[in-house]
């Protein structure tokens, strides 16, 4: 899921910002198609390609094409009155249950290690045996053979 809010108010708009989401006063959201002049007007327009058909045009302005979209979905707005939208995502819920179920396996499986360790210190002791503590290897290094240094054994 996405939602888009207003970052950027009163930044001036440039040819950089092409593509970018952008809300036009209360016309609506949509995306900058074109920043310059346009024949006929006064200042600097944007051209944006709104999402719902709302506009005028297809991006083309008495016959000239100056940005190319669906028809009623072009709009030329004075560069005032557009802003900047940034993208925020919003993570879905099914994610959220998902990093928690995780969470129960992996604090279910640090308990069996805990157990695994246990036995084997009350193993060791039984046995006369010096035991190291587990919990000071690192995982990688269990099943290899020359974490012990067997001339401490006798």
């Amino acid at each position: 899921m996405q939602i888009f809010k207003v970052s950027f108010k009163g930044a001036t708009i440039s040819k950089k910002d092409v593509g970018k989401r952008v809300i036009v006063g209360r016309v609506g959201a949509g995306t900058l198609r074109y920043v310059g002049k346009v024949e006929g007007k006064e200042g600097i327009f944007c051209g944006i390609e709104l999402d719902q058909p709302e506009g005028k045009h297809n991006g083309t302005y008495q016959g000239i094409a100056y940005f190319h979209c669906t028809h009623l979905h072009g709009i030329f707005a004075p560069s005032y009155k557009v802003e900047l939208l940034e993208e925020t995502k919003i993570f879905a819920r099914r994610e959220e249950k998902l990093m928690r179920s995780a969470m129960a396996a992996i604090s279910a499986g640090h308990s069996d290690m805990m157990r695994s360790t246990a036995m084997t210190s009350s193993t060791s002791l039984r046995s006369g045996t010096p035991s190291m503590d587990i919990s000071m290897a690192s995982v990688s290094t269990l099943g290899s053979s020359n974490i012990f240094d067997h001339s401490m054994v006798n």
